[in-house]
């Protein structure tokens, strides 16, 4: 079978379309997820610090977009998976890495979140990216938008 040279021309321009999209774009990747007990002085509560890293590992900038934030979910027994914080991402550069940290007060006694309607402390945490509108500049490998980790 012969392909004529406008055809063949055709697919060579659409694969170098779609090559060049996928080199050139941002991509956000939750790179760390980490819980640390922060508590300073002797109390009945414990102070913990939970903290969810974002890298652009792409070789594009990554606007400030609204819509796009990094997330940070509990799983607690008995409880649904439950967000527990939110923050924008604001511009990143390829390599350019940033951080939701959320502080919460934990029961000693009770293991308990007592400003969370005594939700039990969590089993899971899940750090995520989420994109509610679509950017110029996509992310690359949507795969990597999040990570887990029991406790």
């Amino acid at each position: 079978m012969k392909m004529s040279p406008l055809i063949l021309l055709l697919l060579v321009s659409c694969f170098a379309t779609k090559t060049s999209a996928q080199t050139g774009c941002a991509d956000l990747a939750v790179t760390d997820i980490k819980a640390e007990n922060i508590t300073q002085k002797k109390s009945t509560t414990d102070r913990y610090r939970f903290t969810v890293t974002v890298r652009n590992d792409g070789p594009d900038i990554f606007p400030a977009t609204a819509g796009t934030d990094i997330k940070l979910f509990f799983s607690a027994p008995g409880n649904t998976k439950r967000e527990m914080a939110t923050q924008p991402v604001q511009q990143l550069n390829a390599g350019q890495t940033t951080m939701l940290v959320f502080e919460v007060n934990v029961g000693r006694l009770t293991r308990q979140l007592p400003d969370w309607d005594y939700m039990p402390f969590p089993v899971e945490i899940c750090g995520t990216v989420t994109m509610m509108r679509k950017t110029t500049t996509q992310d690359c490998n949507p795969r990597n938008n999040t990570v887990c980790k029991k406790l």
